[in-house]
């Protein structure tokens, strides 16, 4: 029996079920939307929109980013840092996003933003975060505990994003939230874990990646969507992958697929196409056939009609891709010590030193 196929095997890897957390997926939107929908802020004008968070919890900034771009009736700028940008300040709507709530990066660029005068919202499942919204009585939104941030998706994309629909600010998008769930739901059917492999896309994908060096592509808003599967993969299945978005490699990375004397073979190419602009859609094309003669290339389209929908089924299948791919290489696919030994190395060195003064 193939190893992705047995509930045994499955079950020893992967003791603390995150497999089973991610194929959850559809079950999360749902909770997500009826949380986000909950959250109610007096509508302002304001000239900017900007998201603060870092990596799991910093995602759902930009695919928003992303989705809404052409949209949005402000600009929308996300900020993966310890200082936020000068603009910043009254005028300003600041949502800060820290699943653990204790992010030093994102702690320190809300107390900058809110020092200055910015509008904020918070977003956390508790901690530093959560206790400072409440001496300062800004609106935060609870997200519920007990998950690793990058499986948090659901709630740090659908809350903000239905927090500034109805504000105006973005287009009402609840048909969208609509056919996203239904095609999730779909695919959960189809994607179950216990679907075998020859029938299952996920599982199939793991396989064809696992052992290469996966670089994922994505044009226009696909881009940020590449750039989770690039996360996804380094964290649950503790392998390089990289990617970049289009039309921009098209100027500068494509050249790395020109070396004469480079086994390309050793690479595992994946497009991730939907919601293009038309001639990102031939330049995608054009790609692939550049692609397939140095190594071949996997091509994924999201599934459905809204832009929404396309993204996030292509989110499904790349985080689930990566757990497989986790347990393809017998890795536990939850655990992140490096990071955590990092934090805790990081930690020795006050971030109100004299190198780096706290906001």
């Amino acid at each position: 029996m193939n190893m992705l196929d047995d509930p045994k095997e499955l079950s020893r890897i992967d003791p603390t079920g995150f497999l089973r957390c991610t194929h959850g997926l559809p079950g999360q939107v749902r909770e997500a939307v009826k949380l986000g929908r909950s959250l109610e802020v007096e509508p302002e004008e304001f000239r900017s929109i900007v998201m603060l968070g870092m990596g799991g919890s910093a995602i759902g900034g930009e695919l928003l980013s992303s989705c809404f771009k052409n949209s949005a009736r402000v600009p929308l700028t996300v900020v993966r840092d310890y200082e936020v940008p000068a603009f910043v300040g009254e005028g300003s709507l600041v949502l800060t996003v820290s699943y653990s709530g204790n992010t030093e990066e994102s702690l320190s660029s809300y107390r900058q933003a809110r020092d200055r005068g910015a509008a904020m919202v918070t977003f956390s499942s508790g901690g530093i975060l959560a206790e400072e919204a409440k001496k300062t009585g800004h609106p935060h939104l609870i997200l519920p505990g007990g998950l690793a941030p990058r499986a948090a998706i659901a709630y740090t994309f659908f809350p903000p994003a239905l927090l500034l629909s109805g504000m105006g600010i973005l287009p009402d998008i609840s048909a969208d939230i609509e056919e996203t769930c239904k095609i999730l739901d779909e695919l959960s059917d189809e994607w179950s874990p216990d679907r075998p492999v020859d029938v299952n896309l996920p599982k199939k994908t793991a396989e064809n990646l696992w052992g290469r060096i996966p670089v994922i592509y994505g044009a226009g808003p696909q881009g940020a969507v590449a750039y989770r599967w690039k996360c996804q993969i380094n964290e649950n299945a503790r392998l390089h992958a990289f990617s970049h978005t289009l039309p921009e490699m098209n100027h500068n990375e494509i050249m790395g697929w020109a070396h004469p004397d480079t086994d390309y073979r050793k690479f595992a190419p994946v497009l991730l196409r939907g919601a293009e602009h038309p001639r990102n859609a031939l330049r995608s094309d054009i790609l692939r056939k550049i692609l397939e003669e140095k190594t071949g290339a996997l091509e994924f389209e999201g599934e459905g009609n809204s832009l929404l929908s396309r993204l996030f089924s292509l989110i499904y299948l790349g985080d689930l891709t990566s757990v497989y791919m986790a347990i393809l290489g017998g890795i536990d696919p939850l655990p992140v010590r490096l990071i955590e030994d990092f934090k805790k190395e990081l930690a020795r060195h006050p971030i109100n030193s004299t190198c780096c003064k706290e906001n």
